[in-house]
């Protein structure tokens, strides 16, 4: 697979071409793992913080989807009022006039799996 070599992750066009697809249910977790240690959220992860790219997913993909350490999972979902919030505010800050998503929009996120873990490790409970 050719990465980007700016990103090291995939091209727009690799993406819309992933021929792997799921149907589950996911949890997705955007989080600063330097800032929560410092107030003691989530004192028990284990993990260093992640680089760009990359994400942990729960090791039941191992066996489901065939999902290791260093595979490149394609993850696509709709969430119309986050990432209108988003969008509204990079609209505000770089004086672009991007259009709000609706219902029928999705976004697919590439990201390169970094680590399997079977627990949220005090995240959330």
């Amino acid at each position: 697979m050719n990465l980007n070599d700016k990103t090291g992750l995939p091209t727009k066009e690799m993406i819309t071409s992933a021929k792997i697809t799921t149907s589950r249910n996911v949890c997705i977790m955007l989080q600063d793992t330097l800032i929560e240690r410092r107030i003691g959220i989530g004192r028990s992860f284990k993990f260093e913080p992640l680089k760009v790219g990359e994400c942990i997913v729960n090791d039941k993909w191992t066996s489901s989807l065939g999902v290791k350490e260093g595979s490149m999972v394609y993850m696509r979902f709709t969430a119309p009022n986050l990432m209108n919030a988003v969008i509204n505010r990079f609209n505000i800050v770089t004086g672009n006039k991007l259009r709000q998503m609706n219902l029928r929009d999705s976004i697919t996120i590439p990201c390169k799996v970094k680590n399997l873990t079977s627990t949220t490790n005090g995240k959330y409970t």
